[in-house]
């Protein structure tokens, strides 16, 4: 039996689960923050020590984010800013240059 789709705030009982809308983002820090519809909102991060930390569980969601365009990687966060000015590598090193406020 087809069922209709699910709506956001449903929950639907199968019989060993249940079926829910989750909403994922990427915050400022790179934490995936995780929400329900007047359930719950959490976040998962891949740092080491965190008590947020689930690193297999991050790098799915990060896929799925990275798959639909709705992740942004730091350094083009950083690159994005009007106080970039240019990037250098070497050594497998990044050196990352600011415009300085200084004349």
């Amino acid at each position: 039996m087809k069922q209709h789709p699910i709506i956001d705030g449903e929950v639907r009982e199968s019989k060993n689960g249940l079926a829910l809308v989750v909403g994922i983002w990427q915050d400022k820090d790179g934490q995936i923050r995780i929400t329900s519809k007047d359930k719950f909102i959490t976040s998962v991060n891949n740092k080491e020590g965190s008590v947020r930390c689930h690193e297999n569980l991050y790098n799915h969601l990060k896929s799925l984010l990275v798959e639909h365009g709705k992740w942004e990687n730091k350094l083009e966060i950083r690159m994005n800013n009007p106080l970039f000015k240019g990037l250098f590598i070497t050594k497998g090193v990044l050196f990352i240059f600011e415009k300085s406020n200084y004349k």
